[in-house]
């Protein structure tokens, strides 16, 4: 996504990578529930950062999925009906 430029900071031009990541990742989930017949209603993925974030979702059942890359914790939270 950096085109092989090294990350010193996560600047605006690392959140914006990050975000189309999101985009094309959710995108890809999208088209996949789709082929199985699966109907989804997807919204533009939300970038937070920061320590101790707190997030209240109006919906029942909430997926989070969590990565560790490189020492970096990443946090996906997707809201289900």
């Amino acid at each position: 996504m950096m085109m092989g430029m090294p990350v010193e900071e996560f600047d605006d031009m690392a959140q914006s990578a990050l975000s189309e990541l999101s985009n094309m990742l959710t995108a890809n989930a999208t088209i996949n529930f789709s082929n199985k017949g699966i109907t989804v209603d997807i919204s533009v993925p939300t970038l937070m950062h920061g320590e101790k974030i707190e997030l209240s979702l109006n919906k029942e059942e909430i997926l989070e999925v969590t990565f560790d890359i490189d020492g970096v914790k990443l946090s996906i939270d997707l809201a289900m009906d």
